[in-house]
């Protein structure tokens, strides 16, 4: 089943500039600008193009010439009534594979749509292995990178600031690296933070410790937790503690003390329970005692007890 113009003209009306389909899906704003990069020769005004529709279906019949099962299922699913949603889906999967290699399959790059200027992006390919969008000047070039490693040069140390800094080729600036934010800043703080270095102790992550450290002007070390313990990017936690009370607080804990035992009672003590109980359950002897002739009956037993 052959791509025809019919489908086109559909592909086309979902996919206009300012249309209900892609003005409420962005995956279709997104098909839109690969289909412009990978099949229609960059053209990023081709949904606009209504004379164009046959040069497109002839387009897209090339791209299907070896693979007739996308082609049927293009077709059936830009038939009258299909769902739009529904087709943005899979083909920009489709569109995604096709990113990756070139039509007469050399590996190309395709120009970058969405350049900002950046030296070195200017053409883009997707990495198959780690489906990262990599860059470089030209097409055909043999060193690909992300856009990261595009804009910025590797950072290095600064040691009259005490930071790490990069230079960014797009704004022609410098970043100064903020570890309790880990954030990059601009010139202005790098120089607000040196004058505060000199004015007191500023945190440097320990990595032995994994907390932040830092040293008062007494020369006494502290210590603080990031925000998400050990975890440096996540921020300086306020918690400030110097080095043995960090011991103290790390330190495993001692397993509690054996409960006393508790001592036996006396031979007196247990006579008297004794007497107490059985007065406690007869009322007319608890009654017919007076305390001396409890105290005498008491003294009897401890006697008795004793003597055997």
């Amino acid at each position: 089943m052959a791509v025809e113009s019919e489908n086109v003209e559909q592909l086309r009306e979902w996919l206009a500039q300012g249309g209900p389909v892609r003005s409420a899906c962005t995956a279709a704003d997104v098909l839109a600008d690969k289909l412009a990069v990978v099949v229609f020769e960059s053209d990023a005004q081709w949904p606009e193009r209504a004379d164009q529709v046959d040069d497109y279906r002839d387009r897209l019949r090339d791209r299907f010439a070896d693979d007739t099962t996308r082609a049927y299922h293009f077709v059936e699913l830009t038939a009258p009534g299909a769902d739009p949603d529904v087709f943005v889906d899979w083909f920009l999967r489709v569109v995604t594979e096709w990113e990756q290699t070139a039509p007469d399959g050399a590996g190309l790059g395709l120009p970058n749509p969405h350049t900002d200027g950046t030296p070195g992006t200017e053409y883009y390919r997707l990495d198959p292995v780690t489906q990262e969008y990599l860059y470089a000047p030209t097409a055909d070039s043999h060193d690909w990178a992300t856009y990261d490693r595009r804009r910025y040069a590797e950072p290095t140390h600064h040691h009259a600031y005490g930071l790490d800094y990069r230079y960014d080729r797009l704004d022609s600036v410098h970043q100064w690296y903020d570890e309790t934010t880990a954030t990059w800043q601009d010139q202005a703080w790098a120089d607000e933070h040196a004058a505060r270095e000199d004015a007191g102790p500023v945190p440097r992550w320990d990595h032995d410790w994994q907390m932040f450290h830092r040293v008062g002007r007494d020369g006494t070390h502290e210590f603080a937790d990031a925000v998400t313990p050990g975890d440096r990017f996540s921020g300086c936690g306020d918690t400030w503690l110097t080095h043995a009370e960090v011991l103290e607080r790390d330190a495993p804990e001692k397993p509690a003390a054996p409960a006393a035992e508790t001592a036996a009672p006396s031979g007196e003590d247990s006579v008297r329970a004794t007497v107490a109980s059985v007065l406690r359950e007869n009322r007319d002897l608890r009654e017919g005692l007076t305390p001396e002739e409890v105290d005498a009956v008491i003294a009897d037993l401890i006697r008795t007890t004793s003597s055997n």
